[in-house]
Parts: C-alpha cells; structure tokens; sequence
C-alpha cells in the first residue's frame, strides 16, 4: 500500500477515499494509470520528442557503422501485415455497429488502426536511404513514430475491451463510413462530432431571467465534446485524424466524397 499511495500523490490524488478499501484504491489507481499513462503529458512537444528518438537511433547507427545500411532507418512492421489482410478487415467492417458487440467492435477498429499503420510504415520504409537521412525524412518518420505513442492507450484499451462506450460508437461509425461506403466527408463529419460534439455554444446572455429555458439542461449535457476530456484522449483522437488522412490517400474515392481531394500525381 505504501507504494500505491506514493503513485497516487505523484498524481495529485487522495490516498484514500471516504468508505474505500483497499481493492477500491488499486482499481483507482490502475484506472488513473489508463487514462493518463504519463505523468507529464501537456508539458513538452510531442513532436521534439520523436525528433530525438530518431535522432538518437541516428547517432546509434553512426557509433556502431550501419549508418550507410538500406534498411537502417526502417520502421518495424507489426507481426502478420500483410496486404491481402484488407480484404477481410473489409469484410469483417460490415458489421461495425450492428448491434452492441463491444468485442467484435474492438476487434475490427484495431484491425483497421494497425493495417493503417504498417501500410504507413512500409511505405516509409521504401524510401530511398538518401531520403530517409534528410531533416524531411526524419520529420516523416517523427510523424509516424509520434501517431503510434499516441494511439497506444487507445489500442491497448480496446486490446483490453475497456474502451469508453461513446468513444467505441463514434469510432465504429467514422470506421464504417471510411472502409465499407468510402464517404470521408462523413466520415470527417462524423470524427468532429465526436471531437467536439454539436451542442450549442452558448454566446452572451443566456440565463436572463428567474426562470430556466425549458430544455437548456440538454444542450450542455449531450453531445460531449471528448478531445476536451483529458490528454490523453486529445492525443489519440487527433492521432487518429491522421489515420483516417492515410487511409484516403491509399484508398480514393470520388472527389464529392474526399476532404481536400488532391489528384494523386502519378
């Protein structure tokens, strides 16, 4: 228990709550620790961090001579990509929010996240090694290295089938819109509903009187806008914008359906 309650100050939190046990203060703590791995979120650029980590896989590579190898400045490909697998992740997407299967959801979204990301990775990967050792380069693979850290929680909750509800619906709808109909300006619709939901905004005077506006209750609790919840959510549903950029880039429809269509220059 000592070192629980260490955690639990290191992250601003009471020790123990009022008619908590002992089981309760561990599920709270591993609770905190899923929705915000890391204790100084917020407080430096995410984006410097990649920077050095490839910077600092860079200098490695020049310390023990493999600067100059072809596949040095290659990202790792996760176990069992292949490109036949979007085939049945299709299939398998047919099904997205039919029902209320929170596992069967998980599945297919993590499936989709990973096959995204692989795909993103091995086109880095084939790259020339004079591209892959520029400053532009480098800012690519710090792109891709900084959207895995920030889709990891979200993956790991859906590994662990304890992802937020809403967050599951929302995520379901964009997946279904993206892979089964191809419509990304739904798609993107529906991903700023889920961002920043569509409840009013309320602008100036909105409680004049004695009396509250029947129904004014509703438009502040419905509708919650998630990417201003935490950090940690704010990470992973920006990250995934950038999965759902890729996705339309690799797989285009008609210009009606994109968002910012660019012609692809062959």
């Amino acid at each position: 228990m000592p070192e629980i309650h260490a955690r639990l100050r290191q992250r601003g939190q009471p020790i123990l709550l009022f008619g908590e046990s002992e089981l309760s203060v561990r599920k709270r703590l591993h609770q905190l620790e899923i929705e915000q791995p890391e204790l100084n979120e917020g407080w430096e650029n995410e984006m410097q961090t990649a920077m050095k980590f490839i910077g600092k896989e860079m200098d490695k590579a020049v310390v023990e001579g493999t600067a100059d190898s072809a596949t040095r400045h290659d990202i790792a490909l996760p176990q069992g990509y292949e490109e036949d697998n979007w085939k049945s992740i299709e299939h398998a997407s047919t099904l997205l929010g039919v029902g209320d299967e929170m596992k069967r959801d998980c599945d297919i979204i993590l499936s989709i996240c990973r096959y995204i990301l692989a795909r993103w990775a091995r086109d880095l990967n084939d790259r020339p090694l004079d591209v892959k050792k520029t400053a532009q380069g480098m800012h690519e693979a710090a792109h891709h290295k900084q959207t895995t850290m920030h889709l990891k929680s979200l993956m790991t909750s859906m590994e662990k089938y304890n992802v937020n509800n809403d967050i599951r619906h929302h995520l379901a709808k964009i997946c279904r819109l993206l892979v089964i109909e191809r419509n990304y300006l739904e798609a993107n619709n529906a991903y700023m509903e889920m961002a920043i939901g569509n409840a009013p905004w309320p602008v100036g005077v909105t409680r004049s009187g004695i009396h509250q506006r029947p129904g004014s209750a509703k438009a502040y609790v419905s509708n919650i806008a998630h990417v201003l919840n935490d950090e940690t959510q704010r990470k992973y549903i920006q990250a995934f914008k950038r999965l759902m950029t890729k996705l339309q880039e690799y797989f285009p429809t008609d210009p009606s359906k994109s968002v910012e269509f660019v012609k692809k220059s062959v």
